[in-house]
């Protein structure tokens, strides 16, 4: 009896095999009469059979389903990965990933992208989608999801097209159109009204974002209520403040030098909320040095807040605690005690006591009045 080569996909690594086996999984075999089976490459799968093995496409991932007909074999075929969705490299039989938010793909991509300008991605593993009208999205290095298409400002076109990279201007006058010792009055209810002005006394205009409506004070200056301004309605707009740390604002290099941080920075210039917190001041904030004591959005910040005192003529100091305070009475009590004790001892150590010149005295007078009283019988 003649012996048979093995086909190819099948192997027989001891003479006198009595059959031919199949390559085990992962390995192929291209050629006949074969004593062993080559493992496949990474990214590339085994055909039906173990006869060869083809190299996969990047950004697809491979899956394999179990051959019923044939123990420990299966058949393995591989996918494109849909866009929103990138493959490994090389490829592998795990699924394709999601692109996270504000990325995605192409199909067959093997890594995510940042949406196009006037794109976004809101959720992970999606397409890229165009802004909406009326908002735009001016890049496309960083992950864009929803938020990141800006509606578009007043002054610009709100009625464009969707997918939109920037916003059309209407010529409209723009706060950024203003110098920094002007805002933008937006108080006409016609757009083509707005024009820039000069800022009243105590105003912070040094942001390109000032505008009637919004427009804050200087350190040390207050915003004066609309209901309680005088006549000058547009002028006087703010009052300065009995106490100027008490009053948060924008920069105002008039009072340069005058008041400091604990860290040694100058109040009127650094924009600070407080001594913990540098470089977090609203140049547009309104309320009071809550930190300094003051009581917010009390007229001119001069008020105490809960707890704090009054401490000379215009600051606030904390209030002792409640046992500081009871110490404080129950000291008063012993130094008026003893006060009372020191004057009662010292009165009754005197009684009876009386020395020679208070004698003559006493006698002078005696004569005197008798001498008084005897010239006035006569």
């Amino acid at each position: 009896m003649a012996c048979i080569a093995c086909a190819p996909g099948r192997f027989a690594s001891v003479p006198a095999a009595f059959e031919c086996g199949l390559c085990p999984k992962g390995y192929y075999q291209e050629h006949s009469n074969a004593s062993s089976c080559e493992e496949k490459k990474d990214g590339d799968l085994v055909l039906d059979g173990g006869i060869a093995s083809v190299k996969v496409p990047l950004g697809s991932y491979i899956h394999c389903t179990q051959l019923a007909s044939v123990v420990a074999a299966e058949s393995c075929t591989f996918s494109p990965c849909p866009a929103g969705k990138y493959g490994k490299n090389p490829p592998d039989e795990e699924p394709c990933k999601d692109c996270p938010a504000g990325k995605s793909s192409f199909n067959s991509s093997i890594e995510c992208v940042a949406c196009s300008k006037g794109k976004f991605a809101q959720n992970r593993g999606t397409d890229c989608k165009n802004c909406p009208s009326g908002f735009f999205q001016p890049q496309s290095t960083d992950a864009s999801v929803s938020k990141a298409c800006q509606e578009c400002p007043a002054g610009y076109s709100k009625d464009g097209p969707k997918g939109e990279s920037a916003c059309e201007d209407l010529n409209f006058v723009h706060p950024e159109d203003c110098t920094s010792e002007q805002y933008l009055n937006d108080t006409d209810p016609n757009r083509k009204m707005w024009i820039c002005e000069s800022c009243p006394d105590g105003g912070s205009c040094t942001q390109n974002t000032a505008k009637w409506t919004t427009r804050g004070p200087k350190f040390g200056f207050w915003k004066i209520p609309e209901r309680q301004r005088g006549q000058d309605y547009w002028k006087e707009v703010f009052a300065e403040c009995i106490y100027h740390p008490a009053c948060l604002g924008g920069p105002n290099p008039s009072l340069k030098g005058r008041y400091f941080y604990s860290n040694g920075a100058d109040r009127a210039t650094t924009t600070m909320a407080d001594d913990l917190n540098p470089l977090n001041r609203n140049h547009s904030n309104t309320t009071c040095a809550t930190e300094l004591g003051f009581r917010a959005a009390s007229r001119l910040c001069h008020a105490c807040a809960a707890q704090y005192r009054r401490q000379g003529s215009s600051e606030c100091a904390r209030c002792p605690a409640t046992g500081q305070n009871w110490g404080l009475i129950l000291l008063g009590i012993f130094l008026i005690a003893s006060m009372l004790v020191y004057v009662v001892h010292s009165t009754l150590g005197e009684g009876g006591e009386e020395d020679l010149s208070q004698s003559v005295q006493k006698i002078m007078l005696n004569y005197l009045q008798v001498r008084l009283l005897g010239s006035k019988s006569f």
